[in-house]
């Protein structure tokens, strides 16, 4: 029976795309089925969950590295490549692994420049050389290295792999597994679509932050501006604290008493911040209102903080 596998393909993004490309080539030539980052929307970001469904439900995972980490989980600091190859060797998934050798020359705007990128790059290409990996030299013999791998791993280690219907004999079994499937399928196409919409509106939020109208403040003669997205950003890192000064001491240089008596200026600021729905008060502290991130604002936060990291 003619069989398909789904190879999950994972690597850093930017810096590998001439490279992914061709490993996405050998394996349509070998009649298989790749699977990696391009069925993703690139303008958001990839929901976890979804992204364990297609290793989940991959034969072969093939992992290539440089000497970029790339894009690192806000909430853990791991890079989303090296989160990917974690999962896989935890679920089973027969790894395929090829690491860019260290004589090959490359582009330093293609490599990490920061002390910890380098680190955590180093770090994750010792984890991997404790199994089995091939170095490639060029763009050519990384697809020539995938291709044998591929047909080595597929003959001596065959996966469940994926047939044509009419080639299967028709049973309750089947039938059963399909209608799994199918609504696996479905759920993960509204799921897709609900993460669409959140990403939609964080979009949206942001560019309001960004792009609203800058509100003055005077005191001392002195005319300084702040905008939605400064006062949010202050909110973030001082909740729950005496809020008027809090934002003058950080935002101004005040000192809490002075700050203190300018609490009117902020109100309209904070008021448009609950319209948004993402702050809300939480009670007295000291005299003076406190304030907190809602979910929203939490969520807000870290993408905030992530576009930042990434910047």
């Amino acid at each position: 029976m003619d069989k398909k596998y789904q190879v999950f393909i994972s690597s850093t993004y930017k810096d590998l795309i001439e490279q992914r490309n061709q490993v996405v080539e050998v394996v349509l030539r070998l009649s298989h089925l790749p699977v990696g980052m391009e069925i993703f929307n690139a303008a958001s970001a990839t929901p976890w969950d979804v992204i364990k469904s297609h290793i989940d439900n991959s034969d072969y995972y093939v992992l290539i590295l440089a000497h970029r980490y790339g894009s690192e989980d806000p909430e853990t600091g791991i890079g989303y490549t090296e989160k990917e190859y974690d999962y896989a060797i935890s679920r089973g998934i027969p790894c395929l692994a090829f690491v860019l050798h260290d004589s090959v020359q490359w582009s330093p705007d293609l490599m990490e420049q920061k002390p910890g990128p380098k680190k955590k790059i180093a770090a994750f290409k010792k984890k991997v050389h404790v199994h089995h990996i091939n170095h490639w030299m060029s763009t050519e013999d990384l697809a020539s290295k995938v291709l044998l791998a591929i047909v080595d791993e597929t003959r001596n280690n065959p996966g469940i792999g994926w047939v044509r219907a009419n080639a299967v004999t028709a049973s309750p079994v089947v039938a059963e597994e399909i209608s799994r499937l199918s609504r696996e399928n479905s759920d993960l196409k509204m799921q897709l679509t609900s993460n669409k919409q959140q990403t939609d509106e964080f979009v949206d939020l942001q560019h309001i932050l960004s792009s609203s109208v800058e509100y003055v403040f005077i005191t001392n003669e002195e005319r300084k501006t702040f905008s939605l997205k400064d006062m949010f950003w202050t909110l973030c890192t001082h909740q729950n604290a005496p809020v008027a000064s809090q934002l003058g001491k950080y935002m101004f240089e005040l000192t809490p008493e002075i700050s203190a008596k300018y609490e009117g200026v902020f109100s309209p600021v904070i008021q448009e911040l609950v319209t948004l729905g993402i702050i809300y008060r939480n009670g007295f502290v000291h005299g003076e209102d406190a304030w907190r991130l809602t979910e929203k604002g939490q969520k807000l936060y870290i993408k905030l903080r992530a576009a930042e990291f990434k910047s």
